[in-house]
């Protein structure tokens, strides 16, 4: 099974990705996806993709794409047990999309 750790995931291009990547998981699981969020609540977004499988939601930081290692903490990864990073970033200027990207 590959571990995938989604940044962004409930937003457009985010959720659209988890939902694109999470269809490829029936009938079995293939892809363990750790979709990190502001909140694990019971609604919007974070409710409906948790539905999918092998979703999982992680509650995260806001500012959690600048501080990535505290990300990976929450969703419980240690170092080289990630096979697949999706990040959507925000409008910022192009040395901080660089920074956060890195």
């Amino acid at each position: 099974m590959k571990n995938v750790l989604v940044f962004g995931g409930t937003g457009h291009q985010g959720s659209a990705f988890v939902r694109a990547l999470a269809a490829y998981n029936t009938p079995n699981v293939q892809y363990s996806i750790h979709v990190l969020a502001r909140s694990q609540g019971g609604g919007g977004r974070s409710a409906a993709l948790a539905r999918l499988a092998g979703v999982k939601i992680v509650a995260a930081a806001h500012n959690y794409a600048d501080e990535p290692a505290a990300a990976f903490e929450a969703a419980g990864f240690n170092k080289g047990e990630v096979d697949v990073v999706f990040n959507v970033q925000g409008y910022m200027s192009d040395e901080k999309d660089e920074a956060q990207g890195e």
